[in-house]
């Protein structure tokens, strides 16, 4: 009997452990934890494959004006491939290139025999193919500045063979070798790609961040620096310039997207399943992942932006204070990144206004009420003006190095240049579109094409109409209803969209990234609104996994 009762006693110990444990994984905030760690997992898993190679030439050699190298072949090639890699370069530039079928000769080396041909841009792959037989190559710099070449490369039916450089200056072939331009052979890529290649406006944003992480004055001044900042993080830790780490943070930035809407959702609509419907709305959003998988800004822009919304809403919905000055932090941020991030104030003064507004109706004494009217302006101030204000101005001054901004006068001065350029960017492009158009996505962007394999900004085609859809609901419930949640959904998409109906400059469909994360919410608000709609947010969401599954080659370059 005595044994009997022991093990019924462990017995009833087991089970009241599973109980617990079974409680214990069934409070909301574990839920929340084991389903966010899950679709980051997830998300981050399928954003991060084929992002970007590695592997990369991290030595350069500066090539000046007029100079030439003499790539010399160990043996005569019949229609060799020349292959090299590109530094920093500014920009677009020009170079020629010519071949002796013998030797290295400085009477071939005329100006007749140079074949011009152009090059798009730094840390990029370029392939040249020579159409006669040959021993030795020759490549010029026509272009009036000194560009950097990292690793040359010639190769014959897709295989390399050993090569020699050396410089040609001024009528002398040198004696020594260029080391930097063959002491990495094994990065050197036959084929280009945008998997080893900057693609897009990579061109300017990626080789600025490295000029961040490596202290040389910056090439891109269009825009503040702190996007740049950010991205030259991973550059700078890891040591090494590659697609991957110019990339990594933008998706990073990207997966912290997910987490903010989740957060924003939860605190809109008071509810963990529609918090989780939300956030894989925007990780099944092809214009959220296509977007943050490239080598620019707007990933960050974006997530400042979300945060500094989330932040507002927490502060109206507990007045406690650490939360507006996150959301000013968030905003400063934002406009630290682009000018257009100012366009959350609009939304963020409207909620402010709201907030006030609740604060002043209040039956008290008339003269607490104007001495908590004024604290809460001057405290206001601080966070919306006083703080983004530090981080601009910290931003240039803090990287005096590469903005060349060393005084307050010098910043400004910068702005002034910055607006100028804005102003005036009117010149027409292929992918430019109307602002009117980017909720239809009327206008998609062909980032790269390398082969067959294409880069494109397209969006989930059910997300895109959907969200038109449920934009209209939304702006009838907040119009004709009063609806808090969607007045603030409402307000939100249109001071991050309507905006741009007053810029006159080429805009592009990325710009809608940030309103198109309200256009999403909208989603969610639909379902939150009409009880018969709940039925069916699994299918979808279903669908919407296929139709971005469909897509998916198409946005990641497979």
């Amino acid at each position: 009997s005595g044994e009997t009762g022991s093990k019924a006693w462990n017995a009833s110990v087991k089970m009241g452990a599973l109980t617990k444990l079974k409680k214990f994984l069934m409070r909301e905030r574990v839920l929340d934890a084991i389903f966010l760690a899950g679709l980051i997992i997830l998300y981050s898993a399928v954003a991060i494959f084929n992002l970007g190679d590695d592997t990369a030439p991290q030595t350069f050699y500066k090539l000046r004006p007029e100079e030439v190298i003499a790539i010399k072949l160990k043996k005569k090639v019949h229609e060799p491939k020349l292959i090299f890699y590109t530094g920093i370069t500014q920009n677009d530039f020009e170079l020629a290139q010519a071949w002796n079928e013998n030797e290295c000769t400085s009477n071939y080396l005329t100006h007749s025999n140079f074949k011009d041909f152009a090059v798009d841009g730094p840390f990029r792959w370029r392939k040249v193919e020579i159409e006669h037989s040959a021993g030795a190559i020759f490549i010029k710099n026509i272009s009036q500045r000194t560009i950097e070449l990292g690793e040359v490369a010639v190769a014959e039916r897709n295989t390399k063979i050993p090569i020699e450089v050396y410089t040609y200056y001024q009528g002398f072939l040198g004696q020594e070798k260029i080391a930097n331009l063959t002491d990495e052979q094994s990065a050197v890529k036959l084929n280009p790609s945008a998997t080893n290649s900057s693609y897009f406006d990579e061109v300017y944003f990626a080789q600025t961040a490295y000029q961040f992480a490596t202290g040389q004055v910056g090439y891109e001044t269009t825009h503040p620096p702190l996007g740049k900042i950010i991205q030259a993080i991973p550059i700078k830790l890891l040591g090494r310039m590659t697609p991957f780490t110019w990339r990594i943070a933008g998706v990073l930035a990207g997966t912290l997207i997910i987490v903010a809407v989740y957060g924003l959702a939860k605190e809109l609509f008071k509810s963990s399943v529609y918090a989780r419907v939300a956030a894989i709305l925007v990780a099944l959003s092809g214009l959220h992942f296509t977007q943050t998988r490239l080598g620019t800004v707007d990933s960050y822009l974006c997530l400042f932006t979300i945060l500094a919304f989330l932040f507002m809403l927490k502060y109206i919905n507990s007045d406690k204070l650490r939360f507006m000055i996150g959301a000013g932090i968030c905003f400063g941020a934002a406009c630290s990144i682009k000018w257009s991030g100012a366009f959350a104030g609009i939304g963020l003064l409207g909620l402010w206004l709201y907030h006030f507004y609740q604060k002043i109706k209040l039956k008290i004494d008339w003269k607490i009420k104007i001495k908590r009217a004024l604290l809460l302006c001057l405290i206001s101030g601080c966070c919306f003006i006083i703080i983004p204000v530090v981080i601009y101005f910290s931003s240039y001054l803090g990287f005096s190095k590469t903005t060349l901004a060393t005084t307050p006068s010098d910043v400004i001065n910068q702005g002034t240049n910055l607006y100028e350029f804005h102003a005036s960017a009117f010149e027409p492009h292929p992918y430019g579109s109307k602002w009117y158009t980017w909720p239809m996505a009327a206008q998609p962007i062909l980032y790269s094409i390398y082969d067959g394999s294409k880069i494109m900004l397209m969006g989930n085609t059910i997300l895109i109409y959907s969200s038109i859809l449920a934009l209209l609901i939304t702006a009838f419930f907040a119009i004709r209803k009063r609806d808090k949640k969607s007045l603030f959904i409402l307000l939100g998409y249109c001071s991050l969209w309507l905006p741009y109906a007053w810029i006159g400059r080429t805009m592009f469909l990325y710009h809608y990234l940030p309103a198109s994360v309200f256009a999403l919410l909208a989603i969610v608000n639909v379902f939150y609104q009409i009880p018969k709609t709940r039925k069916i947010i699994w299918l979808f969401l279903l669908v919407s996994t296929v139709s971005f599954i469909v897509a998916y080659p198409s946005m990641s370059g497979l």
